[in-house]
């Protein structure tokens, strides 16, 4: 099926392959290997973050392989409006035909014995059966994408060089992208087009592409139509779908001061005291909420149309900031669009894990470890990609931990501990 009979808009984000290796490591990984993996996979989940905080209005379905939607869901809080699936259980789902996004991330990929062994069936009577490609590296091949603007892009696709391979290679690696993306069912769509953005380097040449970003290009926003803070949707996040300065100052005092992001929201269009819509950047779903304090000062919060009771959360959250909250309205309501994912079984696993404890606490100890390096060995701290940074020189080199490198870090051990839990299960 060609994209000509998809209602969507897709966005590729094709400047690596996000592969399982490159995100969670593998046993033969180095410890430099599995702190690169580490990075990516918390700069993903940044890229999670932005794209519900860009399509607040409405639920977003989220996918990769399994091993990695442990590793992206172990000790981390997603956006309330995230649904996860991962590749090889999408069929049949029928739940995100309301979905206004989906992200994909990486690829399904079969071990190269396992698609020897169906070449071998599949190509046993042939004339000339083919040799087994086991041990054998992929061919890179040049792959046309067509854009919606009418030009063509090319990107380097790694395939396999055997006849009956690149087949299952095929059926098995790009087949499921498009299994993905059909859950939003985007033939019978009507409205609003659902976006999808794949973040991948092998991408179905059939899809017709509105545009082609760098994961970096994603997290600033650069080619959006205007420049987004590196930490506004993570702030998004934090703050369970509220943006204020009041609740982010204490929420997330390691990334901004209160100044910082009165600073951060101006330059970005949210006027948090003139009546004005959300910025041009485009993200939907979200609302003004003003409230007054003590001595009857005005201010403002938006909120996501995903956050229920959005009056009586700011009042909750303010107030457990210590701000003395007397008066609370909503300007208007958002319509939220999507329905909610029934559990399937990493739902109900994760369900007991309390990941928003978790992660407060790792975040915790994390930073307590930052200060005493750096009171031991010295060194700054700044706000980086991956949140707060510190730079230090140990033995006259220049050493950095990040925060979120290293909670990452602590979720892909956590999420190999999980995978073991479902196999004995199984």
């Amino acid at each position: 099926m060609t994209s000509d009979l998809f209602y969507l808009r897709s966005i590729a984000v094709c400047d690596r392959s996000y592969s399982t290796r490159s995100m969670i490591g593998d046993l033969r990984s180095t410890d430099r290997e599995l702190r690169d993996a580490a990075r990516l996979l918390a700069r993903v989940r940044r890229a999670i973050s932005i794209v519900c905080g860009l399509h607040a209005n409405g639920r977003v379905l989220v996918g990769a392989t399994r091993r990695v939607r442990l590793a992206l869901q172990a000790r981390w809080k997603a956006p309330n409006n995230a649904d996860f699936v991962h590749f090889g259980a999408l069929r049949g789902l029928d739940f995100a035909k309301r979905h206004v996004a989906a992200l994909s991330i990486g690829r399904f990929e079969l071990p190269s014995g396992v698609i020897d062994g169906f070449a071998a069936a599949l190509g046993f009577d042939d004339e000339d059966p083919e040799a087994t490609l086991v041990g054998l590296d992929l061919s890179s091949e040049a792959r046309r994408l067509r854009m919606r603007n009418g030009k063509d892009i090319t990107i380097r696709v790694p395939v396999r060089t055997d006849r009956w391979g690149r087949i299952i290679q095929n059926q098995y690696r790009e087949e499921e992208l498009k299994q993905f993306v059909g859950r939003l069912r985007p033939v019978y769509r009507e409205g609003v087009a659902p976006v999808w953005y794949a973040m991948t380097n092998v991408l179905p040449s059939s899809i017709v592409w509105d545009h082609a970003l760098s994961l970096d290009e994603l997290l600033t926003c650069e080619s959006g139509g205007g420049f987004i803070g590196r930490h506004l949707w993570e702030i998004a996040r934090r703050c369970e779908g509220i943006l204020s300065p009041e609740v982010a100052s204490t929420t997330c005092s390691d990334l901004v001061s209160l100044d910082m992001l009165v600073e951060t929201f101006g330059a970005e269009g949210i006027d948090l005291k003139a009546g004005v819509s959300m910025p041009s950047f485009a993200a939907t779903g979200w609302t003004r909420v003003l409230w007054t304090d003590g001595v009857n000062k005005k201010s403002a919060a938006w909120v996501a149309a995903h956050v229920e009771e959005p009056e009586h959360k700011v009042a909750g959250l303010l107030r457990s900031a210590r701000f003395d909250v007397r008066h609370v309205s909503l300007e208007q309501s958002c319509v939220f669009h999507g329905d909610s994912k029934p559990p399937d079984p990493l739902d109900v696993l994760f369900e007991g894990e309390k990941t928003d404890e978790q992660e407060d606490n790792d975040r915790a100890a994390i930073r307590s470890r930052m200060l005493a390096l750096q009171q031991r060995d010295g060194g700054r701290f700044g706000v980086g990609d991956c949140g707060l940074l510190l730079t230090r020189s140990v033995q006259r080199l220049k050493v950095s931990v990040e925060l979120e490198q290293e909670m990452a870090l602590a979720a892909i051990n956590h999420g190999r501990r999980l995978e073991d839990k479902l196999e004995e299960k199984t």
